[in-house]
């Protein structure tokens, strides 16, 4: 089980292993549990403790459950124990920890990343509002290269520079919304970071849209040459010379 987790995680570098109850549960081993619940469909720290239960003494085992030391038996971290971890542990850099040993673990090189965003089902901040994360993944193996919440008072077009900005993007193709068709998003991509991008135009922005519709009428017209005939055109044109 040790090469299937971060070696921070497995180190505490991130947070030190608590006691609760006299217990010690090991945070690689209560946060593997976490993401294994998700996996398996579980939604809420109650629904990641009953999945626990139902793990058998070998599947504990190999996840570093606690074992208690007067019976010998593995015991799962309980619903507090997984909340009050959570609560504790920092979201940004548990997050660059887990994407640089999904990086590390990716036999793909990164050619394409795929920017957008999405709201976070049943969360919720302190005014009430769901969280709205966005997300770069790559297509090719479908790893998460970087994510970033919206701030509060912002949107999307924002969130871009800064979720980008530490990755590596020299000659990577972007492709993102309507939402990201802006000057600024453009230059950012190709000027600073080196990539090309893809932005798909709609109605936000009807002028670029016009501009961009004009150069693709006549760059591709109808009747260009070199165009291939359809088989009615083709059968007129042979059957009338």
């Amino acid at each position: 089980m040790r090469r299937c987790v971060p070696a921070e995680l497995e180190e505490g570098v991130l947070l030190l292993n608590s006691f609760w109850h006299g217990r010690r549960h090991g945070q690689a081993s209560t946060l593997t549990i976490c993401a294994l619940g998700t996996l398996c469909g579980a939604r809420g720290t109650r629904a990641i403790a009953d999945f626990a239960g139902y793990l058998n003494q070998t599947q504990l085992r190999l996840l570093r459950a606690y074992r208690n030391p007067r019976t010998g038996e593995y015991e799962p971290p309980s619903e507090p124990t997984i909340r009050r971890m959570l609560k504790r542990v920092p979201a940004a850099e548990f997050d660059a920890v887990v994407m640089t040993w999904m990086k590390e673990h990716d036999p793909h090189p990164l050619r394409r990343l795929a920017v957008d965003g999405k709201t976070v089902k049943g969360s919720r901040r302190v005014d009430g509002r769901p969280v709205h994360l966005v997300a770069a993944v790559s297509p090719e193996s479908l790893r998460l290269v970087a994510q970033r919440p919206v701030d509060e008072k912002s949107n999307e077009i924002t969130a871009l520079r800064p979720m980008l900005a530490d990755v590596p993007l020299d000659g990577v193709v972007v492709t993102a919304d309507a939402m990201h068709a802006q000057q600024n998003a453009a230059r950012f991509l190709q000027q600073e970071k080196g990539a090309e991008y893809f932005f798909s135009l709609k109605g936000n922005q009807p002028s670029i849209q016009e501009k961009a519709q004009a150069l693709l009428d006549s760059a591709f017209p109808p009747s260009a040459s070199g165009a291939v005939p359809d088989r009615g055109e083709r059968a007129r044109t042979v059957g009338n010379p």
